[in-house]
């Protein structure tokens, strides 16, 4: 099993990601500190003092991963097709997912600084582990459409894939908007009502895997529900080198 962290800067002003300032494979029992003086540096490049020289600690375990937050400015845990969450610092927090953006807040506003914890294995892996007690598609650029995803059709998976391509977007993408119907149909060849159709089954088909609150279509809500049952393909490893989408 491959595990992997990598430190890289988002440039708000190019809209784009800048090479990784360094990536760290990892394993089972491995503790990693980042920080501007941690074993995986972030904010160094340019120097951001907002970052704290200790800001995490990442410690991977078979079954999950567990983040200890230290940065004097907080940060943001985002798992991939998940809604992020605000972590106040001197806070640990234990996930059991294969793609998870950490985004430390620093004093800049023109630099997201992320560190980027990804694994091979599939969603659906992470469920089953038993954890030890502690102490020309439309799909976008990356991702990686796997055969054992089931339960939705092509057609339903490409409408999802479109209107909330940031809100799967790895790595994440900060303060995302679904795209709207009209776009949406442009980019799939067919009319605004046939992907509200497609939407509204793949969301049936979330509230078939149990009780939550129910939205509307253009909600992501029942995209967070799919992508934690394992029903959305899980991108690849981010490469730095491929194109934006």
């Amino acid at each position: 099993m491959v595990f992997r962290l990598t430190a890289v800067d988002f440039d708000v002003r190019t809209d784009s990601w800048r090479t990784p300032v360094s990536v760290m494979p990892v394993g089972p029992g491995d503790s990693v500190l980042v920080g501007r003086e941690g074993d995986l540096p972030v904010g160094i490049d340019p120097v951001d003092p907002g970052v704290s020289r200790r800001a995490l600690t990442v410690t991977v375990e078979a079954a999950q991963w567990e983040l200890e937050v230290t940065n004097s400015n907080h940060g943001w845990i985002h798992p991939w097709g998940q809604r992020p969450t605000w972590v106040e610092s001197n806070t640990t927090v234990r996930k059991r997912w294969p793609r998870i953006g950490v985004l430390l807040v620093g004093n800049r506003d023109d630099l997201h600084h992320w560190v980027l914890l990804e694994s091979d294995s599939d969603p659906s892996e992470w469920r089953t582990r038993p954890v030890e007690p502690a102490n020309p598609t439309p799909y976008p650029p990356g991702t990686q459409v796997k055969v054992a995803t089931t339960g939705l059709t092509r057609a339903q998976l490409e409408a999802v894939h479109v209107v909330f391509a940031k809100h799967l977007a790895w790595p994440p993408v900060i303060a995302s908007e679904p795209m709207l119907l009209e776009a949406a149909a442009r980019k799939l060849g067919i009319a605004p009502t046939a992907v509200t159709d497609r939407l509204k089954q793949a969301q049936n088909r979330a509230y078939a895997l149990g009780p939550h609150r129910q939205t509307g279509v253009m909600s992501p809500e029942f995209v967070y529900v799919l992508a934690g049952a394992g029903y959305l393909p899980v991108p690849k490893f981010f490469d730095p080198l491929a194109p934006d989408g």
